[in-house]
């Protein structure tokens, strides 16, 4: 099942594989390097979970008016000093489901948030909660353009934020700031601090654009119904110990049909969003990526990448044990239990433990069949909008909520701060599954997108091109021909 022995310990002095967003500066190409990028990436994330979607502003009764002093930490867990002067106003720019309940930062604003608050009597915090997906991209561009950014902005580099917003020009740089305060950028996991740089040459150099909270491998999870495996008197999984065949077999066993022959429980969900992202992870298990190294070339027709395919063509089609898109979320399919295993990130294990009697574990994704256990890595960020009206009191706001409490908070819910600190908490290693995750994190390969910066467009459109596959479309050359074609047009578009 899942590893509760005691984890190694997190050393941010090994060098990692590069920037975690865009384009790093060099990366080992993976039919020949792949065991190479494993070892060498450390870590990374992006929180795509399909949580209801809520719109509005929600009021957070918040405090002081003068910036607080920070030690040279930055991040120090101490609570701020407070503060004097009149009522001032903060407004955070969230998207919605990272603060409904079970939403990753839920938590740091009902309690981490609490002492920030104290310490800052005379700041009222309205955190203004955005549409999810990429309408959440288009709503803070919108804002830019009509000058209506708020002074503290959420990104992510998973789903393409923070590179779209950085680029356009949502954010401020930070540099200033971090010489001002001596911040000790070495608090934070140092790829997350790469991941949010970026200039003409792309991400991974450049100003300083954000401050990393939190990180996860995506899809390196596999969320199993304990009484499934017990109806179907099979054991729990082991994914260190499976192959892909494994998986299906389980998957097998594990599907379910009534008298009239109709599907009752899939064996699997294998995606969690049906796009890039997630294809890119499965796809890395077969030893190839479906977008260049460089991230200007579509690799969706490659011979590498067919076996892939028909993979996937094969669990929805051939053998039937992979739930169809139709029929909702990852979360529908999982707490419904119409799905007895989903592949995900840890972020979900808080959504799953809410439905009290659903009796689940975990365990590692299983590597592919090229040896390699398929992800990427992904962090998302707060940063100080280029258009705040309170400037250093976003600078303290962003430092306290990436700070080492905030992030062991998070580890609450599956995920963790991108801090080597919180990695190697005590209270961290204790908690059930917690370890793995941070394990997977550790082994996680590195984030690619694409070069123009458009990874928005890219995990649309491939939904729109590769999405037949799961409902009978045989991905044959012509199919694949096809589809790359329209990758590679939103590759060959200008830098986003």
């Amino acid at each position: 099942m899942f590893d509760n022995a005691q984890p190694d310990v997190y050393d941010p002095a090994i060098p990692g594989a590069g920037p975690v967003g865009g384009v790093p500066r060099t990366r080992p190409d993976i039919h020949e390097g792949m065991a190479a990028m494993i070892q060498r990436t450390l870590s990374r994330r992006g929180f795509l979970a399909t949580l209801a979607g809520v719109s509005g502003t929600m009021l957070l009764a918040a405090c002081s008016s003068a910036p607080a002093e920070q030690s040279s930490a930055g991040g120090a867990n101490q609570a701020p000093a407070a503060g004097s002067g009149g009522s001032v106003t903060l407004r955070v720019q969230e998207r919605a489901n990272n603060v409904v309940q079970g939403g990753p930062q839920y938590q740091l604003y009902q309690d981490h948030l609490s002492q920030w608050k104290a310490a800052h009597p005379n700041v009222d915090v309205q955190v203004e909660s955005l549409p999810t997906g990429s309408e959440y991209n288009t709503k803070v561009l919108s804002l830019l353009m009509g000058g209506g950014l708020g002074d503290v902005v959420y990104s992510a580099v998973g789903s393409g934020s923070f590179q779209s917003f950085a680029n356009a020009g949502v954010y401020a740089p930070l540099d200033d700031l971090v010489k001002q305060d001596n911040l000790d950028l070495g608090q934070y996991l140092p790829n997350m601090v790469s991941a949010l740089r970026l200039d003409e040459s792309g991400v991974g150099s450049g100003p300083l654009y954000g401050l990393p909270l939190l990180v996860h491998a995506r899809d390196t999870v596999l969320f199993y119904n304990k009484s499934y495996l017990s109806q179907a008197g099979v054991q729990a999984p082991d994914g260190d110990q499976m192959s892909y065949d494994d998986l299906v077999a389980l998957g097998k066993e594990l599907t379910t049909k009534d008298a009239d022959g109709r599907t009752q429980v899939y064996g699997i969900r294998e995606s969690n969003d049906y796009e890039y992202l997630e294809w890119q992870c499965l796809a890395r298990g077969f030893g190839t990526n479906l977008i260049s190294e460089d991230g200007k070339t579509a690799q969706f027709s490659t011979a590498q990448a067919k076996p892939f395919w028909q993979f996937l063509y094969d669990l929805h089609n051939t053998w039937g044990v992979a739930i169809p898109p139709s029929a909702g979320t990852v979360n529908d399919a999982f707490l419904s239990g119409n799905a007895a295993m989903v592949i995900s990130g840890g972020y979900l294990q808080y959504a799953f433990q809410q439905k009290k009697d659903l009796d689940f574990g975990a365990t590692p994704v299983p590597k592919g069949p090229s040896g390699v256990r398929g992800s990427m890595t992904m962090g998302d960020t707060y940063g100080i909008s280029s258009q705040a009206k309170q400037k250093e009191l976003a600078w303290d706001f962003i430092k306290w909520m990436t700070n080492k409490d905030a992030g062991v908070v998070m580890c609450s819910i599956g995920l963790c701060g991108a801090r080597p600190d919180v990695i190697n908490d005590p209270q961290v290693q204790a908690m059930p599954m917690q370890p793995m995750y941070n394990r997977l994190v550790a082994d996680g390969l590195p984030f690619l997108g694409p070069a123009n910066l458009r990874q928005v467009e890219l995990n649309d459109v491939s939904r729109q091109v590769m999405g037949p596959i799961l409902t009978g479309t045989h991905p044959d050359d012509q199919f694949l021909a096809n589809a790359n074609t329209q990758i590679q047009q939103v590759l060959d578009k200008p830098r986003a």
